[in-house]
């Protein structure tokens, strides 16, 4: 069924006549037929009855015409809808996998919503790199990602959200176990971390722990996501490093040690030049 053939398929139904039906859609008589045809065989129907003088719709020809009629009403309202979400009353917002969108949301309802709630916000969790290249793609609005990345983007600005605690993270079962207490012992630890491409910033906070704890891990497993990452903390198998923005923290099935004076620093991040009404607003409310 091609969209050439729907389009004669309701021409004539609504005609009910080839002659008008085929000067409707400004073809030949002969090749509206030819596309009634072909849709008839194709779908093994006979949709129209004819004989001389008249045409008229079959009983399989009304089925037909009303469910087509319900799927072009759905496809007009799927476009309406498709075509809304770019209006400047949605504000679309990528946040990075693995971070409390609850908290989030929590925060712009308290300082922002309330005062606009014609805004409507999309918070969408994505991968590091897949935010980055979802926001470069236009598809987002702006993120809510590391501070550390505006060093390395300047066509970017942010503003400052969240400045959350960092904290060693293993199973539960372990909690009796404080590592930082014994740094030493934390080189035969398995550190579960995420690939580096993945998240190239946090890999810089691990470095940096490394570095202050005077820790020279042996063992590191690399994953390809979050949910990875809990799976091995949960299980046993490893030591992880989160902050307090993590949708993780303070779950039962983990045991956290404070890392002391290391915080991680969450922006929303935005690109210089023109920005979207709802964005604009969105900003002077973080800035007050």
């Amino acid at each position: 069924m091609t969209d050439t053939q729907i389009k004669c398929f309701f021409a004539l139904a609504q005609q009910l006549n080839y002659t008008k039906a085929a000067q409707l859609l400004g073809i030949s008589q002969s090749t509206l037929s030819t596309h009634i045809a072909s849709l008839e065989k194709s779908m093994d129907l006979r949709l129209f009855v004819r004989n001389r003088r008249t045409v008229s719709l079959s009983p399989e020809g009304k089925i037909m015409l009303e469910a087509l009629k319900e799927t072009e009403k759905i496809i007009k309202t799927a476009l309406r809808k498709a075509k809304d979400y770019e209006k400047d009353n949605i504000l679309r917002i990528g946040i990075l996998e693995g971070l409390n969108t609850r908290m989030f949301s929590e925060k712009l309802e308290m300082i922002f919503q309330k005062e606009h709630p014609e805004i409507i916000l999309d918070v969408r969790s994505f991968g590091g790199s897949e935010l980055l290249e979802t926001f470069d793609a236009g598809e987002v609005d702006a993120i809510l990602g590391y501070h550390r990345l505006l060093k390395n983007r300047r066509e970017l600005n942010g503003i400052t959200v969240f400045n959350s605690q960092m904290y060693l993270v293993k199973s539960s079962d372990r909690a009796e176990r404080e590592l930082l207490k014994e740094p030493g012992k934390l080189n035969d630890e398995y550190f579960i971390l995420q690939e580096k491409e993945q998240d190239p910033i946090f890999e810089t906070y691990f470095q940096e722990f490394c570095e202050k704890y005077a820790v020279n891990p042996e063992h590191v497993i690399r994953v390809s996501n979050i949910a990875s990452v809990m799976m091995n903390m949960e299980i046993g198998l490893g030591v992880g490093l989160i902050d307090g923005f993590s949708i993780i923290y303070q779950a039962p099935a983990y045991s956290f040690e404070k890392v002391e004076d290391m915080t991680v620093t969450y922006d929303l991040i935005y690109k210089s030049g023109r920005k979207k009404n709802s964005l604009r607003t969105l900003i002077e409310a973080l800035l007050l």
